[in-house]
C-alpha cells in the first residue's frame, strides 16, 4: 500500500514537469520554424533548409513538425535551383 501510495505521489509530481517540458519543446519548434518562414520569404532556401531539417530531426513528436515538412516539400525545387551553377 506505501508503494503504490508513493507511486502516486511520484506521478503527481512529475506529470506537470512532463507536460511543462512538452510545452517548451513546441515553442521551440515553433520558434525555428518562423524563422525558416521568414528565410524562405526572403529567399534564402538552402539556411530554412537546415531549420527545417532540425525541425525534423529533433521536434519531430510535435506538431509543427508536419508544417515543417510541408514547408520543406515546397521549396525542395527551388532549393535545387538554387544549388545549380549559374
Amino acid at each position: 500500500m506505501k508503494s503504490f501510495m508513493l507511486n502516486i505521489l511520484i506521478s503527481m509530481l512529475f506529470v506537470p514537469l512532463l507536460i511543462l517540458a512538452q510545452d517548451t519543446k513546441e515553442a521551440e519548434a515553433k520558434k525555428m520554424y518562423l524563422e525558416a518562414s521568414r528565410l524562405v520569404r526572403q529567399e534564402q532556401y538552402t539556411l530554412a533548409e537546415e531549420k527545417l531539417n532540425l525541425i525534423l530531426t529533433d521536434y519531430l513528436s510535435t506538431e509543427i513538425a508536419l508544417k515543417a515538412d510541408e514547408l520543406l516539400i515546397q521549396i525542395t525545387e527551388k532549393i535545387q535551383e538554387a544549388s545549380l551553377p549559374s
